[in-house]
């Protein structure tokens, strides 16, 4: 699915920068997400974590006093170069166009750290073959 990712100008281990989860549209892929633990009441969930971050940042207050370039979240940065970039494949075999009707694409949502994906709202389409 993801098959090269560059942050902030540099080649990265795509598994170690998304977080994968199972949803109805399919697998959805987590950039920059707390960790479950702190999603979810560790009583009401049982989770896996393949994350070792831990976030100073709440919606509420943002970052700690005086955050340093790598805290998690990671920030935005002014340079395109330093933002992520990725390119997207996906398996001719694994279009199933009776399961999702005629529009094939990939759903890109866009949502703060402390949210869970809401793959039924707030997303955007991309096309297969195309850039953005």
């Amino acid at each position: 699915m993801i098959i090269i990712c560059q942050f902030r100008n540099q080649i990265s281990n795509c598994g170690k920068l998304f977080k994968k989860t199972l949803t109805d549209d399919g697998f959805c892929y987590s950039f920059n997400i707390f960790s479950n633990m702190q999603l979810f009441k560790q009583n009401e969930y049982r989770y896996e974590e393949n994350l070792d971050e831990s976030s100073q940042w709440t919606r509420e207050t943002g970052y700690k006093v005086d955050p340093k370039i790598n805290d998690y979240p990671y920030r935005a940065l002014a340079n395109f170069n330093y933002g992520l970039n990725i390119v997207l494949a996906l398996k001719l075999s694994d279009l199933d166009y009776i399961c999702k009707g005629p529009v094939s694409c990939f759903k890109i949502h866009l949502h703060t750290p402390d949210t869970i994906p809401n793959m039924r709202n707030g997303f955007f389409r991309l096309p297969l073959k195309r850039d953005a």
